[in-house]
């Protein structure tokens, strides 16, 4: 589970923040080539609010956010193609 899906559980966001989560879960895939003003333009928003955000479920910024979202994404990938091959990710 990508840890911004754990956001959706809580509270504490303010209704901008709240854009950006729903955005980003929405487009995680386009999250990958995009910049922290084209994301802030995408949320109707700011790139500060993007950094409060990115801060706010627990990383230190944009840059770190999406290296971890690659990297979150990149596991699930391997999960779900040893799943399909009949083997456990887990092994």
């Amino acid at each position: 589970m990508l840890k911004l899906e754990l956001v959706l559980q809580g509270t504490g966001l303010s209704p901008a923040e709240s854009g950006v989560n729903n955005y980003v879960l929405s487009h995680v895939d386009d999250l990958m080539h995009m910049t922290i003003r084209s994301l802030a333009e995408a949320c109707y928003t700011t790139p500060t609010t993007v950094i409060r955000y990115c801060r706010k479920i627990g990383y230190s910024g944009f840059e770190e956010f999406k290296i971890r979202i690659r990297q979150d994404l990149s596991r699930s990938d391997f999960e779900s193609y040893s799943i399909r091959r009949g083997r456990s990710p887990w092994r």
